[in-house]
């Protein structure tokens, strides 16, 4: 338990460095921190991270919060909707937004750019675009997280799949997630930005009331 789960893996369980999750996280990072929630769920998502492929075919909702582990707060990440196409993204990450109370967190650059406005708009107050150097924490953040153990995630196949079809590609001193040939990893953006959602949004009391069409000070 005191070794992280790469060198455990890697030492004890005969890990190959094939291609694929372990390219990304590590010999057995990725497995190490797929967990069966209970149902129902012991968390709720506090950000909801939107993502859609490159060739806009298929789109991705991945809900991120906190579980208490042995005493320890840890992200938690679930794949709450994915599908192809993106004619059904604004209306079902409203309705989440809604239900849950969670932000939604897009880029405002790149194959979902088209949507930002209206996902604003229906999202009412509930919506974070984060900075290209923003974003570069968040892939750090997970990179992080995931290669510590103090991660977990649902191992859905859409999460699974994007993990194992992921790259990183280099800006500067820092890098991305790109696709590794044709596979969609629209759910591991999605990832990617649920997780700086629930690690950096602030929400307060009159974020709220105004979130949810009342005034920014309650009368007393």
């Amino acid at each position: 338990k005191s070794m992280p789960p790469h060198e455990f893996a890697r030492e004890f369980l005969s890990w190959w460095d094939d291609p694929g999750a372990d390219a990304v996280f590590g010999p057995g990072a990725w497995d190490y921190t797929a967990t069966d929630y209970p149902d129902p769920m012991d968390f709720q998502p506090e950000a909801l991270g939107v993502a859609v492929a490159i060739d806009q075919k298929s789109s991705a909702i991945v809900g991120c919060g906190f579980r208490i582990i042995d005493d320890h707060q840890i992200p938690a990440v679930k794949v709450l909707a994915a599908g192809p196409g993106e004619g059904w993204l604004v209306e079902t990450a409203s309705r989440f937004s809604g239900e849950l109370r969670a932000p939604v967190v897009m880029a405002k650059d790149g194959p979902a750019s088209h949507l930002v406005e209206s996902m604003k708009k229906a999202c009412r107050g509930r919506f974070k675009t984060p900075t290209f150097p923003q974003y570069l924490d968040s892939c750090a953040e997970l990179y992080v997280a995931v290669s510590s153990g103090n991660f977990q995630h649902g191992d859905q196949s859409e999460l699974n799949e994007a993990v194992a079809n992921a790259e990183k590609l280099d800006k500067g001193d820092r890098w991305v997630w790109r696709r590794r040939g044709a596979v969609d990893i629209s759910p591991l953006e999605a990832c990617t930005l649920a997780l700086w959602g629930a690690s950096h949004w602030q929400r307060s009391a009159a974020d709220e009331r105004m979130q949810d069409g009342g005034p920014a000070v309650m009368s007393v």
